[in-house]
């Protein structure tokens, strides 16, 4: 077993015009994402495999038995984030978003408790050339997941996240990915793919 901590900034290019570079890290499969000064969002690069956790300030715990090859780190530039990663025995996936971390190298907090629903949620259609709210504001929400099955129709560019009701793009969308958002907030879906699409959606209370 080998796991590591970091305490990075997200950077960003020299030129003229800056461009704002990920943080990135190569395979393991044990991640805990201890602290961050701003939200990021965090990526999970596998064998045909992609995992998406968005607007992520600390607390995200993820173990995984077949071990991811890259993990990327996306936020503002400056932002700071205090992060373990590396390889341990796993023997099941496990995945936890906590409002605080549990108790590692001296540092105590509370974790959040786990859910105790998976709402029954129907698809939601999502029409072309528009912006579709997908999921609603819930106060006792603890996460939600949105994915679009792997076949649909979605081009590069094309399908994007954004918050309920807003006006700019925050996270492009791609068929086959599941989005897991921590927040109490509503998330829409702006649709420019030239056709209709169906939004999965996996709310846990």
């Amino acid at each position: 077993m080998s796991i590591e901590r970091y305490v990075e900034l997200i950077p960003q290019t020299t030129d003229a015009v800056p461009v704002v570079l990920p943080l990135e890290r190569g395979p393991g499969n044990f991640l805990l994402f201890q602290l961050s000064s701003a939200s990021v969002n965090v990526t999970l690069l596998g064998e045909g495999v992609r995992e998406v956790f968005a607007g992520i300030v600390g607390g995200l715990y993820v173990k995984r038995v077949k071990p991811w090859k890259n993990l990327r780190i996306e936020g503002a530039v400056g932002t700071q984030v205090t992060y373990f990663i590396g390889n341990e025995n796993v023997d099941r996936d496990e995945t936890d978003i906590r409002l605080q971390t549990t108790l590692i190298a001296g540092i105590t907090a509370t974790a959040d408790a786990p859910a105790a629903t998976l709402n029954d949620t129907p698809t939601v259609a999502v029409p072309n050339t528009a912006l579709t709210p997908v999921v609603p504001a819930n106060l006792s929400r603890r996460r939600v997941g949105i994915s679009f099955v792997s076949n649909a129709a979605i081009g590069a560019g094309t399908v994007f996240f954004r918050k309920a009701g807003g006006v700019n793009n925050l996270l492009e969308v791609q068929a086959g990915v599941q989005y897991n958002f921590s927040g109490t907030y509503g998330v829409s879906v702006r649709n420019d793919s030239g056709g209709a699409l169906t939004a999965m959606v996996a709310e846990e209370q």
